[in-house]
């Protein structure tokens, strides 16, 4: 199964930003590899088969998942998502795209793997998710069982050909910063929204869901994270009601989309198995999230040799641990022992 589509481009965040920007890519993926995982379900409903995803035995089955950018070249959302089975949950980690690394003779940030192995294999549409897959399992010493590969302006033809999405606005804001699809300026007229229930297209929801320039209350990142996880609440809820499962037409249109958006190692009877798991999953309470930033206690802010901004293990005053090295710390071995127990790292954490 082998697809592709272009994401906008992404402008360039300030560092106490850039941690919820993840957050919406790592639902709007979610949601991607859902709708993509219920397609193969109606398509191949009559297939008798007997299959099973790896990971299973070992009550976790872990899913890599790459945004891509614009130019399709660089990882701009890098996303852990573990199934553990026996508690029927969905963990989604997102893992910093600024971590620093050294693998493979370089020392780099995490979000140029993916380019670095295109530029090795220019031909292998494959191998450059192995290859951050690769660095990913030996860092946190898991196996990554499969992986999927998405384009982020899905997002905007799911909920247009959904036909829109309904929220309700709590307070009327205006942002006078929000850039233009190729960042070469600000929207005009500046996006406003009222408070209230209205029905928004996918160029309005995205808008909605990522402004961060907004003065008072809804510029804050409390607020922007709230308004994303209402956006995604809101597709969810659409998606359901109109019973994407069992009917053919709407499971067409939709496949349209993702068969340009998605590509992906999972094969149809393992997207079967995907679809069949998420329909018993309760949106509210199965799908946690492991978010890491630069106050969790082993991750801390620094700058390349160039002075590029980019992201140790450690903390402040004691910031010097970088991914991939034959060296340990604590603070490697705190993020290593996080991934390798997420349903816990990430307890009570729902998406609500």
């Amino acid at each position: 199964m082998s697809d592709r589509l272009s994401p906008p481009a992404q402008k360039p965040q300030s560092i106490q930003n850039k941690w919820n920007l993840v957050r919406i890519f790592s639902l709007i993926i979610l949601c991607s590899v859902l709708i993509s995982a219920f397609i193969g379900l109606h398509a191949y409903a009559t297939a008798n088969a007997a299959f099973t995803l790896t990971g299973e035995s070992h009550d976790r089955t872990n899913i890599m998942i790459y945004g891509l950018t614009a130019d399709q070249t660089r990882t701009d959302s890098i996303i852990l998502a573990s199934y553990y089975w026996r508690e029927n949950k969905v963990v989604l980690l997102n893992i910093p795209r600024d971590l620093y690394a050294e693998y493979d003779g370089r020392k780099t940030k995490i979000v140029s793997l993916y380019a670095i192995a295109k530029v090795q294999q220019p031909n292998n549409q494959n191998y450059p998710a192995e290859y951050v897959n690769n660095f990913i399992s030996k860092e946190y010493n898991i196996p990554i069982d499969y992986w999927v590969v998405v384009n982020m302006d899905a997002f905007k033809q799911i909920i247009d050909n959904a036909g829109g999405v309904t929220v309700n606005v709590e307070r009327p804001f205006t942002d006078y910063a929000y850039p233009t699809d190729n960042y070469s300026g600000y929207i005009h007229p500046a996006p406003h929204f009222e408070a209230g229930v209205q029905t928004m297209n996918g160029t309005r929801a995205l808008i909605f869901a990522r402004s961060r320039h907004a003065a008072g209350l809804e510029g804050t990142d409390f607020a922007r994270s709230k308004r994303q996880q209402m956006i995604i609440q809101a597709l969810l809820v659409k998606l359901r009601s109109q019973g994407i499962l069992t009917d053919t037409g709407k499971i067409s249109s939709y496949a349209n989309i993702f068969s340009n958006n998605v590509f992906t190692n999972l094969n149809v009877p393992q997207l079967i198995q995907v679809a069949q798991i998420a329909s018993q999953l309760n949106f509210s309470t199965d799908i946690l999230m492991a978010n890491w930033n630069n106050t969790i206690g082993f991750l801390c802010d620094s700058t390349d040799g160039y002075g590029a901004y980019i992201l140790r293990y450690g903390v402040t005053g004691n910031c010097t641990s970088v991914a991939g090295t034959e060296s340990s710390s604590s603070y490697r071995a705190a993020a290593v022992s996080y991934v390798q127990h997420l349903l816990q790292s990430a307890g009570g954490k729902a998406i609500k």
